[in-house]
């Protein structure tokens, strides 16, 4: 009986240590971004938990925009200035995938792989205008025709529904935010405003777009949509960069300004603000956000392309950088960042 009573203590032990360790195991934090290098080029690469990975050599200027991992794939979307005309690439575990090849301007922002399918936003320009496009598996499908700008920013897929967020001016010249399901437009706001959508995440029936809106004389607020109905996220001056959920719970981050403030970073819980810690004297841009069970990371950088610069991301508020030289020779840009198990 002594023996059979060690035997379950034993047991019991062995399960409350592996309990421990899967509670304490620490997620990877994997970051997209570039760096330039003694010979003035942006080299495109990402880090692993602060371990550099470069994507490009360093002959010319590359930038790694949008990050995804997949199981065991890492997919970075990059452009590249290795031609003329700026080039649209993705790397996959290092290797390149061409997307354009120079013979036209194009630039993309966000990369998803979902079901081994590959999709990317983006614009292209083979005129005065660019055209809001996004490709699949490597192959373009256009948004508009290019009687009028438009840009395409995010993407999500759901059900293999496509959802893309974006703008395009009208013939005023104004922008007007827009999104895409299924290659089916619907206007967001109307063209006497100003107004962007940069983000869009699609939670049960509902599509919710985020980005900023300008009323007549005022300042732009951070605004999302729900399908088409609008919302103010602030009252002050403010802008939306990007939209995610965990449950019932909204998240969405930009900046803010008022009479104290000028470009505050930040992200809303639910509409509450949740300010970012900014120790430099430079204003903060933010770049990405992904929402990792309750914590919430962000990427960001120095405003000012001009002054040096450092990668760094936030965690629930609390900054972390991952590059140390801060010289405007070695700046760094923390485009994007994912978060996994």
């Amino acid at each position: 009986m002594k023996t059979k009573s060690l035997f379950i203590l034993l047991i019991a032990f062995i399960a409350f240590i592996s309990c421990k360790k899967e509670k304490t195991k620490t997620p990877d934090v994997y970051v997209a971004g570039y760096q330039y290098n003694d010979n003035g080029h942006s080299v495109a690469k990402y880090w692993k938990n602060g371990i550099a990975v470069n994507l490009s050599d360093g002959t010319h200027d590359e930038l790694a925009k949008s990050i995804f991992v997949d199981g065991n794939d890492v997919y970075v979307l990059g452009v590249s200035y290795e031609s003329t005309n700026l080039i649209v690439k993705y790397w996959k575990n290092g290797v390149a995938t061409y997307l354009t090849d120079g013979t036209f301007s194009a630039y993309a922002d966000k990369i998803i792989v979902v079901n081994n399918n590959v999709y990317i936003s983006g614009s292209t320009s083979e005129g005065v205008n660019s055209k809001a496009v996004y490709w699949k598996n490597g192959v373009i499908n256009n948004l508009t025709d290019g009687t009028f700008s438009a840009t395409a920013t995010s993407i999500f897929v759901k059900n293999n529904d496509v959802y893309i967020s974006g703008y395009k001016l009208a013939s005023n010249g104004h922008a007007v935010a827009m999104y895409w399901k299924n290659d089916m437009p619907f206007v967001l706001s109307i063209s006497s405003d100003w107004a962007s959508a940069s983000d869009i995440f699609v939670k049960g029936d509902s599509i919710i777009t985020v980005g900023g809106l300008k009323s007549g004389a005022n300042e732009y607020k951070a605004t999302y949509w729900v399908s088409n109905v609008r919302n103010t996220i602030s009252n002050e001056e403010s802008y939306a960069e990007k939209v995610s959920f965990i449950g019932d719970d909204m998240y969405t981050c930009g900046d803010r300004s008022n009479a104290t403030v000028d470009d505050e970073i930040l992200y809303w819980k639910n509409g509450v603000e949740h300010p970012l810690e900014n120790p430099t004297t430079f204003q903060m841009i933010i770049n990405d956000m992904f929402v990792f069970v309750n914590d919430v990371y962000i990427t960001g950088n120095e405003w000012n392309v001009d002054e040096p610069s450092l990668a760094r991301y936030w965690k629930n508020g609390k900054l972390y950088n991952i590059t140390t030289d801060y010289t405007y020779e070695h700046r760094a840009i923390a485009n994007s960042i994912f978060v996994v198990e």
